[in-house]
């Protein structure tokens, strides 16, 4: 059973016993109330049935989409998944629609964050199931305002008898407004007569008070492995009682996220708020060179948030330790060390001298797997092999892992020449 307007799903996965990528034929029997996509394995959007391609020796995954067009009338689809190599799969699959339920959700909470006395607006989406006209009406539940003070929520469009097409999609925008620090909720409810009965559909609603007080970011800089400490002083605009519990996040993009996880702390001076500032301890230990955007984000119990901007960045760290090399003309010499990984585990490397190093200076290996220091280390191995003569050369050897960085400063240079001894002649030269 699925609400109408609400489309369930189910996942399955298809799999490739063969070695080269399989183009897939997909057919269905029923194309108007179910729906197949499988998730693109580099992050795009879902793809349809007439884009999907099962990989080497792999698995795809396929949801199978249900949007019931009728109340009470089972609805079936026979799927076919063939390719001639691999043949012919067959799917079955039974649908049936019911009434929505207006104590529960049509769809996820729709969250919109305001500044302090500014409106926001967003939208709720809506598609009509069936196969006929759908006349609407738009109304909006929230709990009493108190005297004097607005609503927080509001429609911005006017909805009493809104004609929706079969399979049409409309968006119904509201707006939230708050002039305290605090989280507000309210549904959107759209009422609908088909066939003789009355249907509603629920649109849970929250709105967040987000304030930044900051004109411009907190900018941290250091340099890698070289730990810096910080006391941040964050001030709480319209936080007029204190002896309230909140909670402190660092909001880091996507790419950077795991790695400030690892290496930025934050610990606030006092386990509840208080008007007006907040005092932060921040502890930064980056290991490798890296620039960043972040937010520190102050959320109270009872709603609102405080936003904070960080602008990090970690330059090159000071050389490891100096390596010499000594070598004849045309006759390489070599360096060997070992260097493990600074966590207990395996993990991926690469090794190279920056484009500034002379070009005498070479490395294995230039890739591969770090050991951790249980297991010693790894071994590279520096080769320095001069072509001529002239002042001493240097390089810069960079080993490199997804969380570390070393630096080794290596500096080649020729024997020191050392003149033949003259033993004493016994030869009388008068």
């Amino acid at each position: 059973p699925a609400p109408a307007g609400v489309p369930p799903s189910h996942t399955f996965t298809v799999s490739n016993p063969m070695g080269e990528a399989l183009p897939l034929t997909v057919r269905f029997t029923n194309g108007e109330d179910f729906r197949l996509t499988a998730a693109a394995t580099d992050g795009a959007p879902h793809r349809g049935p007439e884009a999907l391609v099962l990989p080497p020796f792999g698995d795809l995954p396929l949801t199978l989409r249900y949007t019931p067009s009728a109340i009470n009338m089972p609805a079936e689809v026979t799927i076919s998944i063939s390719n001639p190599q691999m043949g012919e799969l067959l799917y079955e699959a039974t649908g049936v629609g019911t009434p929505p339920d207006a104590r529960a959700p049509a769809a996820p909470v729709a969250e919109v964050e305001a500044a302090l006395g500014q409106p926001q607006s967003s939208a709720v989406s809506f598609t009509n199931p069936f196969g006929a006209p759908l006349t609407l009406s738009c109304r909006l539940e929230q709990p009493l305002a108190t005297p004097g003070v607005p609503p927080s929520f509001r429609l911005l469009r006017k909805a009493a008898s809104l004609v929706v097409h079969p399979k049409q999609t409309v968006q119904l925008p509201f707006a939230f407004q708050t002039e305290d620090m605090s989280e507000r909720a309210a549904t959107v409810l759209l009422d609908a007569k088909w066939e003789g009965r009355m249907l509603t559909w629920a649109y849970p609603l929250s709105g967040v008070a987000v304030s930044r007080p900051l004109l411009r970011p907190i900018s941290l800089q250091t340099r890698a492995r070289s730990p810096l400490a910080k006391q941040l002083v964050l001030p709480l605009p319209g936080l007029e009682t204190g002896g309230e519990e909140f909670s402190l996040e660092l909001d880091a993009e996507a790419e950077t996220a795991e790695l400030l996880s690892r290496t930025l702390r934050l610990t606030p001076a006092t386990d509840l708020l208080e008007p007006t500032s907040l005092s932060v301890a921040l502890e930064w230990s980056p290991l490798r060179p890296m620039r960043a955007s972040a937010a520190i984000v102050v959320s109270k119990a009872s709603g609102g948030r405080w936003r904070y901007e960080l602008l990090l960045e970690a330059v090159e760290p000071e050389p490891d330790d100096v390596i010499q090399i000594a070598a004849s003309l045309h006759k390489p010499a070599a360096v060997s060390f070992r260097l493990p990984n600074a966590f207990d585990t395996e993990v991926p490397f690469t090794a190279y001298f920056t484009p500034d190093s002379a070009s005498v200076f070479s490395v294995q290996p230039a890739g591969g797997v770090l050991s951790p220091p249980a297991d010693g280390g790894t071994l590279f191995t520096i080769t320095y092999a001069p072509t001529e003569y002239g002042k001493p050369l240097r390089g810069r050897l960079v080993v490199s892992t997804a969380e570390v960085m070393w630096l080794y400063e290596v500096r080649g240079t020729h024997p020191v020449y050392q003149p033949p001894e003259v033993a004493s002649s016994s030869l009388d030269l008068r």
